[in-house]
């Protein structure tokens, strides 16, 4: 049982923000076809639309982003700490997501990582079952 509930924890506490969207998207930001049209989607009417419209969720976006750096900096293994970070993730992504309007890779990046997102918390409800 320890060992179980010890697996599951450190499933939870990898972050994917840090070590998986933030890499990820650096390795599909080099010189390919996806920088180009994210610097053509740059000046698309559209995608200024996305900015302006977001910016009132800007200090909820920081707000997540100093959550996660705080749960990074002093990793632990509470539960209610890990939910906080996995919330906070989640939000950045859909908000990066929400602002960009990607592409169709970017789109799928976002559907996989939401999903392990998701995979985190059924394995704190599993913890939390046992």
């Amino acid at each position: 049982m320890n060992n179980a509930k010890t697996a599951l924890i450190e499933i939870a506490k990898i972050s994917i923000y840090k070590d998986i969207y933030l890499k990820k998207t650096e390795a599909l930001l080099g010189f390919n076809k996806y920088t180009l049209s994210s610097h053509i989607n740059i000046y698309h009417p559209v995608s200024w639309l996305n900015i302006i419209t977001a910016i009132p969720e800007l200090p909820l976006f920081l707000a997540q982003k100093k959550e996660i750096k705080k749960y990074n900096r002093f990793k632990n293994d509470l539960i209610c700490d890990i939910y906080k970070k996995i919330n906070a993730e989640e939000a950045i992504i859909i908000t990066i997501a929400k602002i960009n309007q990607p592409s169709d890779v970017f789109k799928t990046l976002e559907s996989q990582l939401l999903e392990l997102i998701n995979l985190q918390r059924q394995c704190l409800d599993i913890i939390n079952n046992i």
